[in-house]
């Protein structure tokens, strides 16, 4: 492979790592290794996150350990409830997470470079004498921090989860000893080839001569090769240099070609015209497949945390005469505390304004089974395992009142949309593939 057009797929996930960074960067007063957090749940009135989940509060982080180790404080979170505090490296790769699912508990973990402890990356459990609940050994020494807590639905629990979001805390700590090449600290400079660039394929060659020396690849058998291959591509000592001849913009155009085909070809199929990304997270040497994701939902977490299928349909639309039903074989196999959810978006990839204001359905939405009873909330429901269906049809056209739960509003003006099914805690029935995932048939509208 030509060195431009492999630096060019090594390094597009860095591009999304900036468009993160550069509001935590460029400020007075920066706030890296700062917790930001964001108190409201998605809107329609909100562009600034494409596809927001409207499930679970946030608090995000960009990472820096160039000169210090960090203290993540974890306050106390009520049992069955999701949480996870999902650590990543620059390109997206989701390598430790603490929270619910791995039965995590509140306290003290301190987040580290893996070189300096000697240890692989990932997760690493204290022996209780170090006063800290664990260690978060990173791969490189910049990255990001997302913090996902599910909110039920009513405003009282929206409070528990915004004081559980604001008293979570980092606190940086002197290192004790250093090994390798750490890095600068993230400035303005290292951003810069991302603020100061229109052209995408030049950024992405800048970013990497910036980034690239203290955040190596996750497989230590590809540092020799990726380094050589960028050094072809004329990234040396902190700087891009294009070799006579390379054309970025037609090497960019290749590797758009590349992942287009891999969409065809390369992703997992789930049945019922569903398909997933394969590895999911956790991307190793698939570096086709880690760029998909930072283009299409960078920070995604690795499958035992959230699955994120996707629908081979793509966008749909509707005309005022038309529906289109998700049918259910059984409820969604997620753990205790888990959850799953159907978010309508418009072709921007933003939530669908609508009369009733209702943008997702799922567990917690009092859906009905055909025959009206709750599929979720009642103790004597709960073994039940019968079909339900969920209805996409536009807000101005008013379904039956026992649709009216399981009603997904969508466009009411013909245009594009998409419905993305998440479902978070998954069940090793769910990851293998041994559940039937819901069909989806076009009809008429569903009317009174």
């Amino acid at each position: 492979m030509d060195a431009t057009l492999f630096s060019l797929q090594y390094g597009l996930p860095l591009y999304a790592f900036a468009s993160l960074a550069v509001d935590f960067v460029y400020q007075p007063t920066p706030t890296v290794n700062v917790f930001v957090p964001f108190t409201s749940l998605a809107t329609p009135a909100e562009v600034q996150v494409v596809k927001p989940n409207v499930d679970t509060l946030y608090s995000a982080a960009v990472i820096d350990l160039a000169h210090d180790d960090i203290v993540v404080s974890i306050p106390d979170v009520d049992a069955n409830r999701f949480w996870n505090f999902a650590f990543y490296n620059p390109f997206g790769d989701n390598f430790a997470n603490i929270g619910s699912v791995n039965n995590n508990t509140s306290g003290q973990y301190l987040l580290r470079r893996s070189n300096d402890c000697g240890e692989d990356f990932g997760y690493q459990k204290s022996d209780g004498h170090d006063g800290y609940h664990g260690f978060i050994n990173s791969p490189t020494t910049q990255g990001s921090l997302l913090v996902r807590v599910l909110v039920r639905d009513n405003e009282s629990d929206l409070s528990y989860v915004q004081s559980v979001i604001q008293g979570s805390t980092l606190k940086l700590v002197p290192r004790q000893t250093t090994k390798g090449y750490a890095g600068a600290p993230l400035s303005n400079a290292t951003l810069a080839g991302f603020v100061n660039n229109t052209n995408t394929s030049l950024a992405v060659m800048e970013l990497l001569a910036q980034l690239a020396p203290a955040n190596p690849p996750l497989n230590t058998s590809d540092i020799e090769h990726v380094y050589y291959e960028l050094e072809r591509a004329g990234i040396s000592r902190g700087r891009y240099k294009p070799p006579p001849g390379v054309n970025l913009t037609l090497a960019y155009a290749e590797l758009n070609d590349s992942l287009a085909a891999y969409v065809t070809t390369g992703f997992k199929h789930l049945g019922n015209g569903w398909v997933t990304n394969d590895p999911q997270g956790i991307y190793y040497s698939n570096y086709i497949d880690r760029d998909i994701v930072a283009l299409a939902g960078y920070l995604e977490q690795v499958e035992n945390q959230a699955l994120y299928p996707m629908s081979t349909a793509g966008e749909m639309a509707l005309t005022n005469n038309q529906s289109i039903v998700y049918t259910f074989s059984s409820k969604p196999p997620v753990e205790s505390g888990g959850f799953w959810s159907l978010t309508m978006y418009n072709s921007l990839g933003y939530l669908v304004s609508n009369p009733l204001d209702k943008y997702a359905v799922g567990d917690r939405s009092n859906i009905t089974y055909p025959d009206g009873s709750r599929v979720y909330g009642n103790s004597c429901q709960d073994a039940r395992e019968d079909a339900f269906q969920v209805l996409v049809q536009p807000y101005n056209i008013y379904p039956p009142a026992n649709w009216t739960n399981n009603w997904l509003p969508a466009p009411a003006d013909g245009s594009g949309f998409s419905v993305t099914l998440r479902l978070y805690a998954a069940t090793s029935d769910l990851i293998k593939g041994d559940w039937e995932f819901p069909l989806i048939t076009q009809g008429s509208a569903v009317t009174a």
